[in-house]
């Protein structure tokens, strides 16, 4: 069934700007709203349940155990049952129902596989163990792939998933990444540990020591000696080299971001935010910004592709797409939070609002909690 829901709230916006824009929250009627890139809509005026968020779509169940999703103004139930499991992603719902492992995303529901046991659920990529064969199964990019065939009732070792990437080793103990439809042998062994993000995998190999990259489809050696730690998130890799100079590998260059090792650093989704001599830094999508000095790390809060924290004197800054926004907050709040990428602030006088698009939305609201 498909509504097609009214705008009561609407602002004109640019279309260049592509920063996540999907919020909900409940009003003092109880009315269930999404927040939609600076547009309300009431969906609901009974309780809600389950609810995920993605970078296009709100998933939740309604009152009544009908598994919902609205979309681009459109809202679509989908399920009359409630799911055993929902998982949310970037722009997919992943759920299954009894053994059926289900997706729903560009506005259709399909059934990735009859019978599912075990599964894994990444920004990009679905990974299972199809029944009763066992066999190791893939989804993404709308088609189903077989990575690799049983024996008896195993097809793995140690594995990972990232954003659009699995990796594992399989009964021989070969490196193994599934990658865009593709299975590739890195042609090592015994490799037990590697970490994967976004298109991207690292690990070191001793018996040739190197230290090794899967990027794209590529294996790298980017360096003869082991590091002294690293990091994958997504397009990229951080570590600290033999010679304490921390690196990070992106693009296929290698490119030197301290001659030292940093005080700080964290590395998630495509953000690297470090410090030295109490000054901050991100590195996002091949430029260095610096952002403040002295930031206590519990008032940092880090999305898909931007940092929401607290300077020294407690002002709210949000980065994004290498700019910094300020002076958007006047006022003293409660609680902050980042949704994927929208900041949402909660005020002592009931109301919520949320920074899209350089500009603050406030609406009055009596919750935003939901079950899980």
């Amino acid at each position: 069934m498909r509504l097609f829901l009214v705008i009561i709230f609407s602002v004109v916006y640019s279309n260049h700007f592509a920063q996540n824009g999907l919020g909900y929250f409940f009003d003092q009627k109880n009315i269930f709203n999404v927040f939609d890139k600076g547009n309300v809509y009431p969906l609901e005026r009974t309780g809600v349940d389950s609810i995920r968020v993605g970078d296009n779509y709100i998933a939740y169940v309604d009152a009544i155990g009908d598994l919902k999703v609205y979309s681009e103004g459109q809202l679509n139930e989908i399920e009359q049952t409630f799911p055993s499991r929902i998982v949310g992603v970037a722009t997919m719902l992943v759920y299954k129902m009894q053994n059926r492992l289900m997706v729903y995303e560009n506005f259709q529901k399909k059934e990735i596989a009859n019978w599912a046991d075990k599964f894994w659920v990444a920004e990009e990529l679905v990974v299972w163990i199809d029944m009763p064969s066992y066999d190791l199964k893939a989804y993404c990019n709308g088609e189903v792939y077989t990575i690799e065939k049983a024996a008896d009732t195993k097809t793995m070792k140690e594995f990972q998933i990232g954003r659009n990437i699995f990796v594992y080793n399989d009964l021989n103990n070969h490196l193994k990444v599934f990658y865009n439809g593709n299975v590739y042998d890195s042609r090592t062994s015994n490799i037990t540990e590697f970490k994967c993000a976004k298109n991207t995998m690292a690990y070191y190999d001793e018996f040739y020591n190197e230290f090794k990259v899967f990027y794209k489809g590529e294996f790298i050696s980017i360096s003869t000696f082991k590091p002294k730690e690293y990091e994958v998130s997504d397009d990229q890799v951080v570590y600290i080299d033999i010679n304490d100079y921390f690196m990070v590998f992106y693009d296929n260059e290698k490119i030197k971001l301290l001659s030292y090792h940093p005080v700080y650093y964290k590395t998630l989704n495509s953000i690297v935010l470090y410090s030295y001599l109490d000054e901050y830094f991100v590195f996002y999508k091949g430029k260095v910004t610096s952002l403040e000095k002295f930031i206590p790390k519990r008032n940092v809060l880090i999305g898909f592709n931007s940092i929401l924290y607290l300077d020294n004197r407690k002002q709210v800054k949000y980065f994004y797409d290498n700019k910094v926004y300020d002076t958007f907050i006047v006022e003293k709040f409660k609680a902050k939070a980042l949704k994927r990428d929208l900041p949402e602030f909660k005020f002592g006088n009931n109301s919520i609002s949320f920074f899209y698009n350089g500009k603050l939305y406030e609406y009055t609201s009596i919750k935003t909690s939901n079950k899980h």
